[in-house]
């Protein structure tokens, strides 16, 4: 019987999983490029770049390694043309002159909260110090977390979980966040 080792080699792959999401999410790992579908390898000395993408069924599928980064945006361009996958998948734009148009800088993310702001000063929001924002999450009836979703403050996230309760009918098993006269959330002792 191979169940322990199995056991083992399952939990080793969900830990290698984990790291190399919570890697990519602190932009570490492969190199993302300006333009879609391309990715340069992190290795030293890779001077390839690779082209891929997802097919109709959610499968990475790699189309080959080039020389430049225009070559390999044109081939990921021109294999999403021919299966059809131009409305589904972000395509390479291309000015008047057959230049590709690099895709748009994403924005600088949040300034880090100081530790007194990131404690939850209402029922149902966390703070989630990877993504820097609040997060809203509920206990339904029969006791399963819920996520609501994240929110920027801490009182759009103590909204969306009184919402949450009333349209759920649970105001009798849950607590609500008390609001004041003018609307406004008043915190928790």
């Amino acid at each position: 019987d191979d169940g322990g080792r199995a056991t083992a080699r399952v939990a080793d792959v969900e830990i290698l999983r984990r790291t190399y999401s919570a890697d990519r999410s602190r932009g570490l790992g492969v190199d993302a490029s300006p333009v879609a579908g391309v990715y340069s390898p992190s290795r030293r000395g890779a001077k390839k770049f690779q082209a891929r993408y997802r097919d109709a069924s959610g499968h990475r599928i790699t189309i080959g390694s080039f020389a430049t980064e225009e070559e390999a945006a044109r081939a990921y361009n021109t294999r999403l043309k021919n299966e059809g996958l131009e409305s589904r998948r972000k395509v390479n734009k291309v000015d008047e002159a057959g230049r590709l148009v690099e895709k748009p800088k994403k924005s600088a993310p949040r300034p880090e909260l100081p530790e007194s702001e990131r404690k939850s000063k209402y029922l149902g929001v966390n703070y989630r110090k990877l993504t820097r924002n609040f997060m809203a999450r509920y206990t339904n009836a029969s006791g399963k977390q819920k996520t609501i979703g994240c929110y920027v403050t801490q009182e759009e996230a103590g909204f969306a979980y009184n919402n949450a309760i009333t349209s759920n009918g649970l105001e009798s098993l849950r607590k609500l966040n008390k609001v004041d006269s003018a609307g406004r959330l008043i915190p928790k002792p």
